[in-house]
């Protein structure tokens, strides 16, 4: 079913991400990009931010110091790493069978073939359920946990979101790969951290303005 399909893009990212770590290790309490631009990682704002800047909730946020590892927190930027496994994880994900690409980097598997005869469109209502998840298995949101399907246009989603489901017609049912350029690229948004890629389980049931194929 469509959470044993999500379940195992969770453990394929797992697998990615255990074979990263598995060699060399390297200097995690550093992001180089924010070395290189004179910034340190805030796990606060889960940000990087010019060394200057002091207004941090936590006196202890500069990358690399002692009593913030001491405390448990994360000194990884998750800017960089995000970066680096979603790239990996879209790179073992187009070579699987049934996997379609599209040439904006969006990937998507097919888990149910509608019938409908009608695309969602810019501006045109449409009822969906969908589940987000990160590439580690990290559910986001979900409205099949909250009981109701979303009414909603297109006009406010991520690029990535709204070209699959404009290519979707009622009673698909897919499982959505993002990369962080067609999401919420290095800003992150809430629980999602800058530079990730997503997942999507998305199920299209209604498209309230018709537009034929």
């Amino acid at each position: 079913d469509e959470i044993t399909v999500i379940r195992e893009t969770a453990k394929a990212a797992q697998m990615l991400s255990d074979e990263r770590t598995a060699g060399p290790q390297s200097d995690k309490s550093v992001c180089q990009p924010c070395l290189d631009s004179g910034s340190d990682y805030c796990a606060t704002w889960n940000k990087c931010i010019p060394r200057a800047q002091r207004a941090c909730t936590r006196a202890d946020h500069v990358t690399g110091s002692a009593d913030f590892a001491a405390r448990g927190f994360s000194m990884s930027c998750p800017k960089g790493d995000q970066r680096s496994l979603g790239k990996e994880f879209m790179k073992a994900k187009s070579y699987e069978e049934g996997i379609s690409i599209r040439e904006s980097g969006l990937m998507y598997r097919v888990l149910r073939a509608g019938r409908g005869k009608y695309h969602p469109a810019q501006g045109i209502p449409c009822t969906y359920h969908y589940l987000l998840q990160l590439i580690d298995g990290t559910e986001i949101q979900s409205s099949y946990k909250l009981g109701k399907p979303v009414v909603d246009a297109l006009d406010g989603s991520i690029s990535g979101f709204s070209e699959a489901l404009e290519l979707m017609v009622e009673g698909d049912q897919w499982v959505i790969y993002v990369p962080s350029e067609l999401a919420y690229r290095s800003r992150g948004m809430g629980l999602i951290p800058g530079g990730a890629a997503l997942v999507f389980l998305v199920e299209l049931l209604e498209v309230h303005g018709k537009v034929d194929l």
